[in-house]
C-alpha cells in the first residue's frame, strides 16, 4: 500500500527524533516547547487519517495518568508535572510508532541518513573533547549547570551514547546491507561506526562498551528465534568475560592497555578489587547498593509500587520504573520498550530479522536493567529503528 508523504508529519518527526539526542537541544525550555509544538502539529494531522485506537494505548494512556497523579501529590502542586516532559515524549513516541504501522512507515523516507549525520558529528565531537580530558565523560552524566557550556558545543553524555548503544546491532545490519544497495547510506553508516567508535571507546562508559560488543556478537552468532536461548546465552557470555577479567591476568592487562586513561581501568580496578576483598568498592559500591535498594522497593510494594512514598535506586530503568509504578508500570514501559523488535520477530518469519531483533533486546535489556535509561531515549528507539528495519528489509527482499 503506497502512502503519500506528509512533509508536515515527517518533519515534526525529524525534529522529535533529533531533540531527543542532540546535546545542544537538551537544555533550554524553548526547545522542549518546540518538541511539543511539533507533537501537537503531528497530531492535528493525524487525527484526520485513518488510526485505530489499541488496547496497549489504553495502556499507556493510563501509565500516564498514573505517572501524573504521583507527580502531583509526591510534590504537592503542578510543578513535579512539568519535569515528567521526557517520560510524555516517551508515550508520544510509542503513539507515533503506531501510526506508521500500517505501511506508513515509506513516508518517513530519508530520516535515518539526516540522524546518522547528526549524531556523527556530536560522536565526533565529543571524542575530541574527551581525549583532551576523559573525566568530561563522568560530568556530563549529571547534565546539569555544570556542563551546559558542553552541551551547547555538542557534547553529550548518556543521552547521546546510549540510545546508540541500543539500537547499534540493526544499524551495524543496516550498513552492511546498504552496502550493495545504497552507497550514500553505505557511506553514511561507515562514518557513523568509526564516530560511534570514538565516542564508545574514549567514554569510558563501561557497560556501553559491552553491550556493544555483546550485541555484535548476539547479532552475528545467534541465529535462534527465542528471546530466552538469547537471554540465557549473553549471560553466559557475561559469566565468561568476567571470569577472564578476573582470572586471566594477560587479558586483563591488555583491556587496562586498550583503555588507558579513561574510567574503564577504575571500573576493572573496582571488580577485581571486590573480587579480592570480598567487598565492593567506589562506584561498583554504588551501583549495587542502587540495585538493592530498587529490589527492597519492589517486595515491599510488589503489586502497585511505592507510588509517591519513595523512588527506586536510580541505576536500573527496569526495577526502578517497577519499584515506583508496581507491576502495572513496568508492564507497560517493558512493552513500549521492547515493542518495536518482537513485532518484527513476530511478524517476519526470516533468520536475519530474528537475529536483528534478538540482538537489538539484549542490548536495551542490558542497557535499562544496568543504567537508568531516561525516557526521551525513545526517540531512536520508537521510531529511528523501525527505519532501519524497514531499510534492511527492502534492500534484503524479505517478505512476511
Amino acid at each position: 500500500m503506497q502512502h503519500k508523504r506528509n512533509w508536515v508529519q515527517t518533519l515534526c518527526i525529524l525534529y522529535i527524533i533529533i531533540w531527543t539526542i542532540a546535546p545542544p537541544l537538551g537544555i533550554d525550555m524553548i526547545y522542549r516547547l518546540l518538541a511539543l509544538g511539533c507533537v501537537g502539529i503531528w497530531f492535528i494531522f493525524a487525527s484526520a487519517r485513518r488510526f485505530y485506537i489499541q488496547r496497549i494505548h489504553i495502556q499507556v494512556a493510563l501509565f500516564v495518568m498514573l505517572v501524573i497523579l504521583v507527580a502531583i501529590v509526591e510534590h504537592g502542586d503542578f510543578d513535579g508535572v512539568l519535569n515528567q516532559i521526557a517520560l510524555y515524549i516517551l508515550a508520544v513516541c510509542f503513539f507515533m510508532n503506531t501510526f506508521y504501522e500500517d505501511g506508513r512507515w515509506e513516508e518517513l523516507r530519508g530520516i535515518i541518513p539526516i540522524v546518522l549525520i547528526l549524531l556523527a558529528v556530536f560522536n565526533h565531537r565529543t571524542a575530541e573533547i574527551l581525549a583532551e580530558d576523559p573525566s568530561i565523560a563522568r560530568r556530563l552524566v549529571r547534565a546539569d549547570a555544570s556542563t551546559f557550556d558542553y552541551m551547547r558545543q555538542g557534547i553529550g553524555g548518556y543521552g547521546l551514547i546510549y540510545p546508540q548503544v541500543c539500537i547499534f546491532p540493526a544499524i551495524l545490519m543496516w550498513t552492511i546491507s546498504s552496502m550493495k544497495k545504497n552507497r550514500l547510506c553505505f557511506v553514511v553508516g561507515i562514518i557513523w561506526l568509526i564516530t560511534y567508535y570514538e565516542c564508545v571507546s574514549s567514554s569510558g562508559y563501561s557497560i556501553a562498551i559491552y553491550v556493544t560488543v555483546l550485541g555484535a556478537i548476539m547479532l552475528f552468532f545467534y541465529k535462534g528465534r527465542k528471546v530466552k536461548t538469547a537471554i540465557l546465552i549473553s549471560a553466559l557470555i557475561f559469566i565468561g568475560a568476567m571470569a577472564l577479567l578476573l582470572y586471566n591476568e594477560g587479558f586483563r592487562n591488555a583491556l587496562i592497555e586498550i583503555f588507558d586513561g579513561t574510567e574503564v581501568v577504575n571500573k576493572i580496578n573496582d571488580i577485581v578489587s571486590t573480587s579480592e576483598t570480598g567487598q565492593t568498592e567506589d562506584s561498583i559500591y554504588y551501583r549495587m547498593e542502587a540495585y538493592k535498594y530498587s529490589i527492597d522497593v519492589i517486595m515491599r510494594y510488589p503489586v502497585i509500587g511505592s507510588l509517591w512514598n519513595m523512588n527506586g535506586g536510580g541505576h536500573s530503568a527496569i526495577l526502578d520504573t517497577i519499584a515506583k509504578y508496581g507491576i502495572f508500570g513496568g508492564f507497560v514501559y517493558c512493552s513500549m520498550l521492547f515493542s518495536v523488535p518482537n513485532r518484527y520477530k513476530k511478524k517476519y518469519q526470516n533468520r536475519k530479522i530474528w537475529c536483528i531483533s534478538n540482538a537489538v533486546i539484549i542490548a536495551i535489556l542490558y542497557v535499562a536493567m544496568l543504567d537508568s535509561v531516561p525516557f526521551n531515549f525513545m526517540g531512536l528507539i520508537m521510531l529511528l529503528l523501525p527505519l532501519l528495519f524497514e531499510d534492511i528489509i527492502k534492500w534484503e527482499s524479505i517478505y512476511e
